[in-house]
């Protein structure tokens, strides 16, 4: 046999690896020890491997979950949103961002049901490991790797984003137009299509007569006419969840959130009950634990809010511009208010220091400024993305003043809706 020579990039090696490379069109499975691969490891980060004669044992060698071969795809890591190739990851505490973003994050469990049933990806972090950013908003190629993924629709001949692309314009997913729109986020608009359309094409669920009251969408009106119906049947079809509070349908979605919407399209996790009318059962008013328990303190056994539950009145919703759990829509916090210790029955209350469980962004102090409450960390997420914002604007003049959410408003700096001013040629936080 003659012998041949392949390059594969650098590849995550625990003490014992099987890789796949193709010989002469045949896949053959190939055990590797990390001294075996120390020596083959060139300038460049790259392995070359001498292919030869691939006995019996090769093929029993297992192969690592999520690690797999990609030969035709050429993978340079200058797209960000480009799946890593040959992760190696055997649980989401895995990727390099668990302790820092996913850990004690409202859809942790959503996370981990699309990665166990092997419809997620990561991206690199630029450190040689593999991280999922939770809160990142996900493009269209992403989001269209994720749901072909799991409905093994990809095509493997062709390299990133053309793999994703080309079968969702063949299966009808998407329109030939969105194909220049890869690697930009997507809307929520246009998620409901791909959701419809997915499926229609891939799941052969049938839609037809599907839909939802638009009186319970309050701003379906903002949607393009193209999007509205898709809209409406993916409420209808239980894939998308809440009434009355509005979609946001020009809105980017986080890749959190569509690991939600995915795990309701293949049922890794149920869909949204629908009563006899139609109408989306909303969740009940107060605190509870979630099924999962993904909202109880590990350390104190405090039971905390979540997004989508509703308090005092109001939904809780995540603000999608600081990511803050309680500022969305019409909340201004205080959800945490009167969350009580099982241990010693003390309550949270303005003032009050984090419990030790860091739950999604609690830490710090619970501090009340103007008529909004949060914590201390959440006010340095709502003043870096309000400054971040407000540094767009062209010429602005001595007085400006701007609310919370970084929207140009009026009256002084003492006001209770007024939390940045510009003084003195630049923007400050005043609260």
């Amino acid at each position: 046999m003659k012998t041949q020579f392949i390059k594969v990039k650098r590849i995550l090696i625990p003490m014992l690896v099987a890789v796949a490379v193709i010989a002469q069109g045949t896949v053959s499975a190939i055990a590797l020890d990390t001294e075996d691969v120390s020596d083959l490891i060139t300038m460049d980060g790259s392995i070359v491997m001498e292919v030869g004669e691939v006995d019996a044992i090769s093929a029993a060698a297992p192969i690592a979950r999520s690690t797999t071969a990609t030969d035709s795809i050429e993978y340079d890591g200058s797209d960000p949103g480009q799946p890593a190739p040959e992760q190696g990851l055997g649980s989401i505490k895995d990727f390099s961002d668990y302790n820092s973003a996913i850990k004690g994050h409202w859809g942790e469990s959503q996370i981990d049901a699309l990665f166990m049933a092997g419809g997620i990806n990561g991206t690199p972090d630029g450190n040689g490991g593999v991280k999922f950013d939770p809160d990142r908003s996900i493009t269209t190629a992403e989001l269209l790797s994720l749901i072909l993924e799991a409905g093994n629709k990809v095509d493997d001949s062709k390299g990133w984003p053309a793999r994703v692309i080309d079968p969702a314009i063949e299966l009808g997913i998407i329109p030939s137009s969105m194909s220049s729109e890869a690697n930009t986020p997507i809307t929520r608009e246009k998620m409901a299509m791909v959701l419809v359309n997915s499926a229609k094409a891939i799941r052969n669920e049938d839609t037809t007569g599907i839909t939802f009251d638009a009186s319970k969408i309050g701003d379906l009106n903002q949607a393009d006419s193209t999007y509205r119906s898709y809209i409406q049947t993916a409420y209808g079809m239980g894939l998308l969840e809440g009434s009355g509070n509005g979609y946001k349908p020009k809105s980017a979605t986080t890749r959190t959130e569509t690991c939600t919407i995915i795990n309701r399209l293949y049922g890794y996790m149920p869909r949204v009950e629908l009563k006899d009318d139609d109408t989306i059962i909303e969740m009940p008013e107060g605190i509870y634990e979630l099924p999962d328990g993904s909202n109880v303190g590990s350390y104190t056994g405090m039971v905390y809010p979540a997004e989508g539950m509703v308090i005092n009145g109001v939904k809780v919703t995540r603000d999608p511009e600081t990511g803050v759990l309680g500022l969305g829509g019409d909340g201004k916090g205080g959800i945490y208010l009167g969350v009580a210790s099982p241990i010693t029955g003390a309550t949270i209350k303005v003032g009050s220091i984090a419990p030790a469980d860091f739950y999604d962004n609690m830490q710090g102090q619970y501090l009340q400024k103007g008529n909004y409450i949060f914590w201390e960390t959440e006010w340095a997420m709502i003043h870096g993305a309000g400054m971040e914002k407000l540094e767009k604007i062209s010429n602005p003049t001595e007085g400006m003043v701007a609310d919370i959410h970084a929207d140009l408003t009026t009256g002084v700096w003492s006001d209770d809706n007024v939390f940045f001013e510009y003084h003195n040629g630049r923007w400050q936080f005043v609260k």
